[in-house]
């Protein structure tokens, strides 16, 4: 059976060094654990690329100007995503 206990189950993940407290809060704590997979970012750039290329297509179909505002917007979001990805690539 295993504990549901908050406490019981933060006092085994810190015996096993799989968290830390996070200094200047009370009760939060983060991950310290690292993948053992590497995260493929070439595959999560490419799967974001498509996203704006259907973006940008699909704005060329919007009417109206709000929508065409969100899906700017979007797109905008999804390039600072690209390029954020692409910088940790690189470094």
């Amino acid at each position: 059976m295993m504990h549901r206990d908050r406490a019981y189950r933060i006092t085994v993940a810190l015996d096993r060094e799989e968290i830390e407290p996070i200094p200047g809060t009370a009760d939060a704590y983060r991950s310290i654990l690292r993948p053992s997979s590497s995260t493929n970012l070439p595959g999560r750039v490419a799967a974001l690329k498509a996203t704006k290329t259907r973006l940008v297509k699909k704005l060329a179909l919007v009417g109206s100007e709000p929508e065409r505002g969100l899906i700017r917007e979007q797109i905008d979001q999804l390039d600072r995503r690209i390029a954020a990805f692409q910088r940790e690539l690189a470094g």
